[in-house]
Order: structure tokens, then C-alpha cells, then sequence
């Protein structure tokens, strides 16, 4: 197990730093792919609004061109209107005098009629004459034996007769011809009235359609800027997939190299840490051995203050003197000997320490 540096943020195994590092590459494809996708829509929103304009200019001519169509519509219709006007009261003059002349033919049909009357009348008188002188009477109708006015008049009146059989004839084709032609003309009017609104109805979806079509238009040109893009960032991807692949190839390498390099290092402490407990138990040894010398030292400092007290007090012989130089010169030199073991061991203590904590970084810096 790696050894981590109190105090600070860093992993202090290695299955935290590959947790730590996949997390960091997960929030930077994160990142990234939120940048693409807030630059997509920022270039879709630019070419929708170069779009856009072409279309709105486009619907704004329509519109101007919507509205002078209307203005001519509109005043076609006037037209129209005052042309229907013009023609319905020409109808109603032609029906007037159509209505006067009738009046005038059937007056004189009856100024006819009465003169026919008058005329019966006249030629029944002369019958009953003609009968009072003995005359012939026979039943047809007679034209000799009379005057040369009731002659005329006889010829004039079956000449009228022949002449108004004939205008009766074509006052009456006419009458149905007249008929057909208005019950045509307000079949083909209501027709027409049907197809103006037909038109009309059928001019009004034009702009609607035209709009549509030009809305259909952009969302394809859309659709294919969309599909083009795709491809491209598919094409992009797919470009970059050989070094991404080759990258995740060395750094699982790299993670291969750092797990056996972590295990040799976790090894080389494990025998570090063996050697430190041997060391320090050493050291223990020989702190409590310096402390025992120290102590016979004291202890021998003080039997010599005794000795010498007693030496200044008895007076002693020489030969006492030097038995007392020789051991106080052991004692010297057995403290000396103690005091330079101390330094080799502090020297060995503060190298291996030294060691201990390279180790700890190089452990603790992956």
C-alpha cells in the first residue's frame, strides 16, 4: 500500500488515483462534448437565421405583392360592380320598353279588334240589306258585291291576319329565345359567382401555400445542414479514434509499468520498513547501553569524588594515586568510545530517515 504525505489532497492509494483520473477524463469528455454541442447549436442558430432572412424578405415581398393583388382584386370588383349595376339597369330599361311595347301591341291589337268589331258589325248591316234587296248570301266570306273601301278593308284585314300569324310566330320565338338567354345568362352568372369565390378562396391559399413550401424548404435545407454536420463530426470522430486508441493502449502500458513499479516499490518498503524496525531496535539497544555507561560513568564519577575525598583525607600512597589515574583514564576512554558509536548511530538514523522519506515521495507522488 502506497504511504501518503499528511497534510495534503493527493490519492493516497492507487486505485483512488484511477478512480480519480477516469473521473477527470469523464468530466473533460463531458466538457468537451458540451462545447460541441453548445457550438452545433450556435452555428444551427446562425444558419437558421441566414435562413431566416431570405425568408422573411421573401415573405415580405409576398406580402407587398399579397397586398397590390388585393388593391387590384378589389378594384376589378368595383368594376365589376359598376358594370353589374350598368347592366341591371339596362336590363331594367330593355325590360320597360319591352313592357311599353307590348303595351303599344296590345293597344293596337285592340284598336284591331274594335275596328274587327265594327267591321263584323258593318258586314252583318249589309248582309241584312242585301238580304232585304234579295241578294245571294252565301257563308264564306264575300269580297265582290260590295265597296271598293269594304274591299280594301276586307284584303287589309286577312292581310293583317297572315302578318300577325307570322309576328305572333316569331314574337313568340323570340320571347323563348329571350327566355333561354336570361335563364343562360343567370345560370352562367351564378357560375361565375361560384368561381370568383372559388378564386377567390383559391388566391387566398396561394400565399399560405407559398409559405409553406418556403417553410418546407428551410426545415429540408436544415435537415440536410444537420445530417452534413453529423457526418462530419461522425467523420471527426471517427478520425480520431486511432490515436485515441493508441493513447488508451500506452496509458494502459503506463498503468501496467506504474502497477509493477508500485509493487516493487511497495516491496523495497516493505524491506525499508523491516530494516527501520532492526535499526531502531539497534539504536534502542545502544541508547540504552550509552545511558548504562553514562550511568557506571556517574557512578564511577562518584566513587572516584569519594576517593579522592578520602585520598585527600588519609592521604594516600602513590601506588593508590596511579591505580586511581589508570581506571579514571578507562572510564575516559570507554566514554569516548560511547560518545562516537552515538554519532555513527545518529549518522546511520538520519540517512536511513533521509531515505524513508524519498521513498514516501516517490510512493505518494503517482
Amino acid at each position: 500500500m502506497l504511504i501518503g504525505v499528511q497534510g495534503t489532497s493527493q490519492p493516497t492509494t492507487l486505485a483512488s488515483a484511477i478512480t480519480s483520473n477516469a473521473a477527470l477524463q469523464v468530466e473533460q469528455h463531458n466538457q468537451l462534448n458540451e462545447l460541441h454541442v453548445m457550438q452545433d447549436r450556435w452555428t444551427r442558430a446562425k444558419d437558421l437565421n441566414a435562413l431566416f432572412r431570405p425568408a422573411i424578405e421573401s415573405t415580405r415581398t409576398k406580402l407587398l405583392a399579397t397586398t397590390n393583388a388585393q388593391a387590384n382584386h378589389a378594384n376589378i370588383r368595383q368594376r365589376l360592380q359598376e358594370r353589374n349595376t350598368q347592366m341591371h339597369n339596362w336590363n331594367v330599361a330593355l325590360d320597360n320598353s319591352v313592357q311599353q311595347n307590348e303595351a303599344e301591341i296590345k293597344a293596337v291589337n285592340q284598336s284591331h279588334r274594335k275596328l274587327n268589331d265594327e267591321t263584323e258589325a258593318l258586314d252583318a248591316q249589309n248582309l241584312a240589306l242585301l238580304t232585304e234587296v234579295g241578294a245571294n248570301v252565301y257563308a264564306g266570306p264575300r269580297t265582290s258585291g260590295l265597296t271598293l273601301a269594304r274591299q280594301e278593308s276586307v284584303h287589309r284585314k286577312l292581310a293583317e291576319k297572315i302578318t300577325w300569324d307570322k309576328v305572333e310566330q316569331i314574337s313568340l320565338a323570340h320571347r323563348s329565345q329571350k327566355e333561354h338567354f336570361s335563364e343562360t345568362t343567370r345560370q352562367l352568372s351564378r357560375e361565375k359567382n361560384d368561381l370568383d369565390v372559388r378564386n377567390d378562396y383559391l388566391e387566398m391559399q396561394v400565399p399560405t401555400l407559398k409559405f409553406q413550401r418556403d417553410l418546407q424548404e428551410t426545415l429540408k435545407l436544415q435537415e440536410t445542414y444537420k445530417k452534413k454536420s453529423e457526418a462530419l463530426r461522425q467523420t471527426n470522430y471517427q478520425a480520431q479514434v486511432p490515436g485515441l486508441e493508441s493513447s488508451r493502449n500506452a496509458l494502459l502500458a503506463t498503468l501496467k509499468r506504474l502497477q509493477i513499479d508500485n509493487q516493487k516499490l511497495r516491496e523495497h518498503k516493505s524491506h525499508l520498513e523491516e530494516e527501520r524496525a532492526t535499526l531502531q531496535q539497534d539504536l534502542l539497544i545502544q541508547k540504552t547501553g550509552e545511558i548504562n555507561s553514562l550511568l557506571e560513568y556517574n557512578a564511577h564519577e562518584e566513587q572516584h569524588q569519594k576517593m579522592k575525598s578520602l585520598f585527600d583525607a588519609k592521604q594516600p600512597n602513590f601506588a593508590d594515586v596511579a591505580a586511581a589515574n589508570v581506571v579514571a583514564g578507562n572510564l575516559e576512554h570507554d566514554t569516548n568510545v560511547c560518545e562516537e558509536d552515538v554519532k555513527e548511530l545518529t549518522k546511520a538514523n538520519a540517512h536511513l530517515q533521509h531515505q524513508i522519506n524519498v521513498m514516501d515521495e516517490h510512493c505518494t507522488g503517482w
